[in-house]
């Protein structure tokens, strides 16, 4: 009823002009989003980013592929915690013969 009323009050004629709108620059736009994703860009930058590189490093060093322990990890580990060497040996009874240790009949044919 109130819509109604309204419509029959004001009219299209009386909607305000719409202003002239300049037209969207799709080709420079286009340009500018081609040349923000280019992969031969953005890729190096984002592994770059990622990658530290020591300062005065030859950056056409390799990179290493597994780390160097200088020393042995068991001499802090033992001092820690046995466990950490040998998980699970709690549950093995002390006996002088290691034949009554459990065996695992599934891991002799892996090797």
């Amino acid at each position: 009823m109130v819509v109604s009323a309204h419509d029959r009050v004001l009219g299209p004629e009386d909607a305000p002009a719409v202003p002239p709108r300049v037209p969207f620059p799709t080709s420079t736009s286009q340009n500018t989003i081609v040349e923000l994703t280019n992969p031969s860009v953005t890729v190096p930058a984002v592994v770059k980013s990622r990658i530290e590189q020591t300062a005065g490093g030859d950056p056409l060093t390799r990179v290493q592929r597994a780390p160097v322990f200088p020393d042995a990890m068991w001499p802090p580990l033992s001092a820690q915690s046995n466990e950490w060497l040998f998980g699970g040996l709690e549950h093995i009874p002390p006996t002088p013969r290691y034949s009554r240790s459990p065996t695992n009949p599934s891991w002799p044919p892996t090797w």
